[in-house]
């Protein structure tokens, strides 16, 4: 798949590329919210990634940018604040996942296969 990979964090930009990208992904970092806008828009992507707390544009307005673009594109937000239970099925508007740091490599596979089964269905 095609992902943007947004944090205004280089190393967890970095780390969770690499995770991906050992899975084959196409992996593409924007440092801040407002640049992920800008190369969504241009380029479009299978899946967004974003981290939940950033400068500028946070986690929540690039998803409601992502969506209005493109509402089937799925978004998987990352917080080291939301205390999440997949199992309540509530999540963030614009949000189609959440994961909750410290990320790991089966958490965003977890993910990934979770947005993409739902949107094939």
């Amino acid at each position: 798949m095609n992902i943007l990979i947004v944090d205004d964090e280089p190393a967890v930009r970095e780390v969770i590329t690499r995770l991906l990208s050992l899975d084959g992904h196409n992996v593409t970092q924007a440092a801040s919210g407002a640049d992920g806008v800008t190369d969504f828009q241009r380029n479009g992507y299978d899946v967004v990634v974003t981290d939940q707390s950033m400068p500028g544009v946070d986690g929540h307005q690039l998803a409601a940018s992502v969506k209005a673009t493109a509402p089937e594109t799925p978004v998987v937000m990352i917080s080291g604040f939301l205390d999440f239970d997949h199992e309540s099925g509530w999540l963030p508007e614009n949000i189609d996942y959440v994961i909750q740091k410290p990320v790991t490599v089966e958490q965003l596979r977890q993910a990934l296969t979770a947005v993409t089964v739902s949107r094939a269905s």
